[in-house]
This record gives C-alpha cells, structure tokens and sequence, in this order.
C-alpha cells in the first residue's frame, strides 16, 4: 500500500481528526479493546497488556497481563467489575477474591473504585472527558505531518524540549478510534498500540477449585530448566503433591523419623520432639520433651502463627496444604538450574533423578515415575567455591491415611495449657 507524506499538515486537518476521535468516544457506549504499553528509559523497561470489555451498563472486564520482572514470575488476572462489586481472577495463581464497591456514576469511577489510579492509556479508553484532555493540548501544536497507509492515518511532529530534540506521534484507525501514541524525549520512550473488537457481554469466569484469598500471591518466576524433559517431571511433582487430598506420609531424616497425615479437614504431623493435631474444628500441640499439651477451639487459617507462637515450626509441605499454594515450590528457587542427571530405583520404585542448583544450595531429587511424588530429597549446602558445607537427606514414604495414630498424642502426667495467643510478629 502506498505511504503517502504530507510534511506540513493544514491545522485544520489535524484539529478535525482529533475532534472527530473526541466525538465516537463520546457515542460509543460499548467497547472492547486490546492495549500494549512500552516504556523504556536508559535504565528500564517495563511493558503491560490490557483488555477492556463492557457493553451498556454491563460488567466490565479489565484484564492485565505483565511479564516477569526481577524474581516475581508474569502475572494475567481478569476483574469483573459491577456497580456494586467487583470479582477477579489469577489465573497463573488460580486464587481469586471479590469485594463490594462504592455507588459510582462512570465506567471509569467503576474502575478506579476497584483497582485504583489506572494507567494512562486505561483511563482514556474509558473516559471521552480524559481523551479529550489528553488530545485538545496537542490540536494547536503547530508542525504536524500527516501520513497515510491504508485505512489508517498518523499525525506526528518534532520539537526541541529542554535543548533536546522530541518526537510525538497519533494514530488514528478508520473509524477515527485512537490507534497509538509515541513520544520519545529525553531517552524516554513511551508507546502504546490500541486494537479494537466488537464488544461482547461480559460475566465472571472462575474456575471451582480457585483459592479464595484476600490479597493475590505475588508468585516467583519459575527456575531456569535445563531441558523441556527436566520442566515436565518438575512441574508433574508440584503437581502431584497439589492434586493429593488425603496422605500419610513418613520421612526418615537427621532429626529422626516424623509422619504427615491429612484428610479433609484433619491434619497434623509428629516427630520426637513433638506433634500436632487439627481435627477441623480444635488444634492440640503436643510438647513431647516438656511434657506439656496445648489446646482449644481454632480456624484453621490461625494454625501456622499459633504454632509458631509455641516454638514450633509446620513442616513445608503442611504449610504449603494450609496456604493452598504449590507444594514444595522452595525446592524450586528463581535463581535455580533444575537438570536431570540420572535414573535409580528408591525402595524398589524407579525414578528420575532431577538436580536443582542454585548459589547456595544444591538439592537432589528422587521421583517416582508411579506417581510423579519425591521417593528421597538430598541437600547440600554449598560456600561460593562449590564446595559442600553441610548435607541431609530425607526419604518418604507413602500409605492411605487411617486416621491420627495415637502415638502422637500426649504421655501420662503431661500438663494441661491453653494455646497461647500468636503475636503480631508470629507466623508459620
């Protein structure tokens, strides 16, 4: 198609353009939109993705997607927003919350109500009255060159701001919609792309299983994988251990023997030293070498800091069941190299053998091929020079639960206490 340049446009062309934008978004009472930001400075770059959808006084749909930045893992998370409520999503998490909303007169009031202060090119998408601001300061800018391809028009210009040369540019799509907007000044450049679509009515689409929270998990980015092979039987072991609804499982270790169990809202573990037991409605800890229980009535959202507050620690993997969250994911750290350098047999079961290196820790992993489930897990700690400081190892093994063993309760004569009350420095 051919590029047509005009190298100084009549200002009254470009004030007509920029109108008639101003004018459709004033009449559009629906929209759907993609938009793709970038931002880059001599020091950073970041880039986020939008779509926005609502049509009437229907739900809007705002959906925003990053990328990973510095350990934090990429993000996409979808908000149903209503007049009184507001519903999203993670689907990298699968967590979601909802919260009630102020009254508000605007799609854009709506927005911000939910999600607070919105990036730029959000806002104007959602309010003619933001467009018209952020346009009607250019429309006198004298300078402008107008260029055409197709059905598509872009007007642009440069400048000298602070002695240093500027560049702006519009573009503008058949329909006169809003295309994109560049400005480099300074070493800054900010750019953004709008594409639109017919828009659809748009209701609240969460999976059944999503973890319900208050605040979405701020997620690390996932270690780097030696091969797709090392990835799949990685992510089929988190997997694995996130699918299990009921397990008892006994690890043999430097601290001795200690045995998992859970089942629907019982759960509890118990090694040596010491035990605890939740039976969905009251927690007992049981403190072998002080020959002391603690117990009383408790949610089990307040199981972690009420351990804590009585010395103990959950084991990882209990800790992870009571969060919900991918089980064992410390075994898998950002700055990790997760290889696979073997095959054995554990008990009689074959496994891969996976290795996950990092500066500081190197961890060694049995699977089971059977069911994707660790058969034996070795650590070394390790000083800069690769050389091994400390090792431990544990190995599992796995049963169908049968209800708490009444070894882990208490001993004769043991003391009665209450559970102490967790501190606003406790925690799990």
């Amino acid at each position: 198609m051919p590029l047509l340049t005009l190298a100084l446009a009549p200002q009254p062309q470009v004030a007509k353009l920029i109108d008639s934008c101003i004018a459709q978004s004033r009449r559009a009472r629906s929209i759907a939109v993609d938009i793709a930001t970038n931002v880059r400075t001599p020091t950073n770059r970041s880039s986020t993705s939008y779509f926005l959808n609502y049509v009437g006084n229907g739900p809007l749909l705002i959906r925003i997607q990053e990328p990973a930045r510095g350990k934090l893992d990429r993000t996409d998370r979808s908000y149903w927003i209503t007049a009184g409520k507001m519903v999203a999503y993670d689907s990298r998490a699968n967590e979601t919350l909802s919260r009630p909303l102020p009254a508000a007169s605007t799609v854009l009031q709506r927005a911000t109500a939910a999600l607070g202060e919105l990036d730029a090119p959000v806002q104007i998408s959602l309010s003619p009255k933001v467009l018209d601001a952020f346009l009607s300061g250019m429309r006198s800018l004298p300078g402008w060159a107008v260029s055409a391809r197709g059905s598509k028009v872009t007007i642009s210009r440069q400048s000298t701001l602070a002695g240093k040369r500027a560049y702006t540019e519009l573009a503008f799509d058949s329909q006169h919609h809003l295309a994109g907007f560049e400005s480099r000044a300074g070493g800054t450049t900010v750019d953004w792309k709008f594409s639109y679509h017919t828009p659809r009515m748009s209701t609240s689409r969460v999976p059944k299983d999503a973890r319900i929270v208050k605040v979405f998990t701020e997620r690390e980015r996932p270690p780097k994988y030696a091969s797709h092979e090392a990835e799949r039987i990685a992510r089929s072991t988190q997997n694995a251990y996130g699918a299990l609804r009921s397990a008892r499982i006994d690890t043999d270790g430097a601290e001795g023997a200690k045995h998992l169990y859970w089942s629907g809202a019982r759960i509890g573990e118990s090694d040596p030293s010491w035990s605890w037991l939740y039976d969905g409605r009251t927690l007992t800890i049981v403190d072998k070498r002080g020959a002391k229980i603690m117990k009383g009535p408790l949610k089990s959202h307040e199981i972690l800091a009420t351990v804590a507050e009585a010395g103990f620690r959950v084991d990882p993997l209990l800790r992870d069941v009571l969060l919900r969250v991918a089980p064992y994911s410390e075994l898998f750290p950002t700055n990790a190299t997760v290889r696979i350098v073997g095959a054995g047999a554990v008990d009689g079961k074959p496994c891969d053998i996976l290795q996950v290196s990092a500066p500081t820790v190197r961890t060694t992993a049995f699977v089971r091929r059977d069911n994707h489930l660790f058969a034996s897990v070795g650590t070394d700690s390790v000083d800069r020079s690769g050389h091994v400081i400390a090792s431990s190892s544990i190995r599992f093994h796995y049963a169908k639960p049968d209800g708490f063993p009444k070894s882990w309760g208490a001993g004769r004569g043991y003391a009665v206490r209450r559970l102490p009350k967790p501190s606003a420095k406790a925690g799990g």
